[in-house]
Parts: structure tokens; sequence; C-alpha cells
């Protein structure tokens, strides 16, 4: 991990440096959450809204139960993990959707 030699050349702080581990699930996530914001638009732009909002549910479910599990066992540590959990759910079902052609598509009338 290159980390520990970047965040200390960027803040110069020991203190973020033995912090730089805690961004790999924090990066995880914010990578995850702009793709399924950019997948999210195909789908509401051909008005599959319900696909979307599935995909929230289970990204907030996946959290939730992984925050609980991870939380208890790791901590903090765990949380960050959880987030990224979730929202990699979440992006996965938003894609997967993204990719399938839909209903509209396929039975034109």
């Amino acid at each position: 991990s290159t980390a520990h030699i970047i965040v200390p050349a960027i803040y110069r702080k020991p203190e973020f440096a033995a912090s730089a581990y805690l961004l790999w699930p924090l990066e995880l996530a914010i990578v995850c959450e702009a793709t399924r914001i950019a997948s999210s638009m195909s789908l509401l732009a051909t008005r599959r809204t319900r696909v979307v909002f599935m995909a929230r549910l289970a990204s907030l479910a996946t959290f939730a139960a992984g925050a609980a599990i991870l939380g208890y066992f790791l901590g903090f540590v765990g949380v960050l993990w959880a987030n990224a959990l979730g929202t990699a759910v979440g992006t996965a079902a938003v894609i997967g959707a993204a990719l399938r052609p839909s209903k509209k598509a396929e039975n034109p009338s």
C-alpha cells in the first residue's frame, strides 16, 4: 500500500499516517457510489425507478447487518467496511439492472 507514503507527504503529520489504513474502505465506498450514481442515470432516464429504489434498500440492509456484525467484532473499522460492502451491493444491483434491456425495449407496442 502506498498510502503510508503518500498521506504523510501530503499532511506532514504522523497521526494521519497512522490512520491511512482507514482510507481503503472509504475509497472503495466512494468509487462504488460514483459508479452507482452514473449507472442509475440510465435507469432513471428509462423510468426504471423501482430497480434504483430496491438497490438502495438492498444496500441499506447490507450495511445495517454488516455494521451490526462487523462493528461488534472490529469496531469503527468494521463499520467502515460494512459501509463499503453495502455500497458495493447496491452498485452491483444497479449495474446488473442497467446492463439488462428494459421490457419495453424487448416488447415494443
